[in-house]
């Protein structure tokens, strides 16, 4: 019975240690995963749980053979993009949105090395561009600022952008290490329509962000 005892004793003792080892484990290399329980089939990154939780992702269903989750990043209105492979997604989606002020997110870069932003346009629906100029005169996505901003408005869905990114975005003072100045997108809604989105827009909007160099 002793024995028995210290056996059942080191065996758990065995699980628990194994438990925090693996919770801080790296697995998978962040290579995408599916995630599972959302309405959008969405992409995620395989951490560990920790990792998700310092970067503000969301666990969605497990990888790396249990090892690891996938983990999620979504941001909306007034957030901030940290993390590749983020998601966008209009108030209250897949319900439309009615787009009474603009919506702004800044998008910051993961490493120096970045050039260029990836928008996938999942579900991308606003008003149109005005027909005789096509300008987008009244809803619109705008990325980025001043002269090498890009402007785009429609219907989009399941199509892509590349952006890239302007040189003047690196910045450095003497003896500074450089710093990153975020590039913002603003979706404008202005046509009185109601919107919705996921990944990019303004009826029911979903847009997929990825950075890359």
């Amino acid at each position: 019975m002793f024995e028995g005892g210290n056996e059942t004793e080191l065996t758990l003792l065995g699980v628990f240690t194994l438990g925090k080892v693996l919770n801080f484990f790296p697995v998978g290399g962040e290579r995408e995963c599916q995630s599972s329980g959302h309405p959008v089939a969405k992409t995620g990154i395989c951490l560990n749980p920790y990792d998700c939780r310092q970067r503000d992702g969301a666990a969605s269903g497990d990888c790396a053979h249990g090892l690891g989750v996938c983990c999620v990043f979504e941001v909306t209105c007034g957030g901030t993009i940290q993390n590749n492979l983020t998601y966008f997604m209009s108030p209250g989606f897949p319900d439309l949105w009615s787009g009474d002020e603009d919506c702004t997110i800044h998008i910051e870069k993961t490493h120096a090395g970045i050039m260029q932003l990836k928008i996938d346009f999942i579900h991308f629906t606003i008003g149109q561009p005005n027909r005789r100029t096509g300008e987008c005169d009244e809803d619109a996505m705008i990325l980025g600022e001043g002269g090498s901003n890009f402007t785009l408005c429609g219907q989009n869905h399941k199509q892509h952008v590349y952006y890239t990114l302007p040189n003047a975005i690196e910045s450095r003072e003497a003896g500074e290490l450089p710093t990153t100045r975020s590039t913002p997108l603003v979706f404008r809604m202005r046509g009185g329509r109601n919107a919705s989105a996921v990944a990019t827009s303004s009826r029911s909007d979903a847009t997929r962000i990825l950075l890359t160099t």
